[in-house]
């Protein structure tokens, strides 16, 4: 009985989410919201090219969600399409953007 039980809570979490965007499997977020909306555009990083090299005090004008990543900082290793990564090189300048 534990062995089916445990077949059939594995195989619906590689069934496809019909309600994903691309019809792409995704699993949902342990302990996110079902209703939480989130924004239909990726994070806006191309728009803030122009800030590499400069302070990390500059990354204040890129829209949330962001998260500041100093050289040799842990993180996460989630992936979301609309928040903005900032990393530093060792002086704290902005040394790339991208999104995730």
């Amino acid at each position: 009985m534990i062995h089916s039980l445990a077949a059939v809570l594995i195989g619906a979490t590689l069934l496809p989410n019909l309600g994903a965007p691309n019809g792409k499997n995704v699993l949902p977020v342990m302990g996110a919201q079902q209703s939480e909306k989130l924004p239909d555009a990726t994070c806006p990083a191309g728009n803030f090219s122009d800030l590499v090299g400069q302070p990390a005090s500059a990354a204040e004008d890129i829209p949330d969600p962001k998260r500041i990543l100093p050289r040799g900082a842990m993180k996460t290793e989630d992936f979301r399409p609309h928040r903005t990564n900032v990393f530093l090189d060792e002086n704290d300048l902005i040394e790339r953007l991208n999104c995730g």
